[in-house]
């Protein structure tokens, strides 16, 4: 069993979202970041969204009581993202007038909790009747910046594949507990909303799931990037995934293909 297979059989073994806030806690640290947050980012105007967290209690009470929710200029890219990307990555909040504007001052209280950066990892699902709803998970790094790289390198696939299915397990745990039945049956079920995916497109889900692009599933599996192109559209409409990552994180968790 490779590492991400580790990680994901510990969320999938979570029952219930104190499980699920531990385990992904315990890989973000594997990668060497300090904590992690997951807040949902569908409705701007929510002023509570559903968040869990493992951020040392001041940040997490200084973000809450200052309703950095409304301001944090991560949200707003989350919401149109589907990349992973970097809180360096975001070019600065723009200052007009004499006030600082409200992402100033979220990305300044971040680094006087001794925040350096942090991975984004912007999720996108569907529910049960084609609804979609976004969250951010950010992984907090405070480690030398200079070390950052290394860790990206490392583990940003894996970290995008475990957020992504994370997400997928909080749902199926949370409609358990609102008496409503899981669309997938977990590690091994073979239930999909709109028929089974073909050997091709497993294949290329399976290839997606081991950080291969397009032009390189094209060239190991001997056919044009845009057949790769029309089987990856295929399973993701079969699997009501609004990405294809978020396809893959769906076929794992369902069984059908291995990483």
């Amino acid at each position: 069993m490779n590492k991400l297979e580790e990680h994901l059989a510990a969320i999938e073994s979570c029952v219930t979202i104190g499980e699920v806030r531990a385990r992904l806690h315990e890989i973000a640290q594997h990668y060497g970041f300090e904590s992690f947050s997951f807040v949902d980012v569908g409705d701007p105007a929510k002023e509570v969204p559903f968040f869990i967290t493992t951020t040392n209690q001041s940040w997490d009470q200084d973000y809450r009581s200052n309703n950095f929710v409304l301001v944090d200029p991560i949200l707003p890219v989350v919401r149109r993202s589907n990349l992973p990307f970097l809180w360096s990555d975001i070019p600065p909040p723009e200052r007009r007038g004499k006030r600082k504007p409200g992402g100033q001052k979220v990305l300044e209280a971040s680094r006087d909790h001794g925040f350096q950066n942090g991975l984004v990892i912007p999720i996108h699902t569907t529910d049960r009747i084609g609804r979609v709803a976004s969250a951010s998970c950010v992984f907090f790094w405070k480690d030398e910046a200079r070390k950052l790289e290394f860790a990206i390198a490392g583990g940003k696939h894996d970290l995008h594949v475990v957020a992504l299915y994370s997400a997928q397990r909080i749902i199926d745990i949370m409609d358990k507990q609102n008496g409503r039945v899981e669309r997938y049956g977990g590690r091994g079920g073979r239930l999909l909303p709109h028929g089974q995916l073909t050997d091709r497109e497993r294949d290329v889900l399976a290839w997606a799931a081991r950080g291969k692009t397009m032009s390189e599933t094209a060239e190991i599996l001997g056919i044009s990037e845009s057949t790769v192109e029309e089987y990856a559209r295929g399973a993701l409409r079969k699997l009501d995934a609004v990405t294809k990552s978020q396809a893959v994180a769906k076929a794992i968790y369902g069984g059908l293909i291995d990483v």
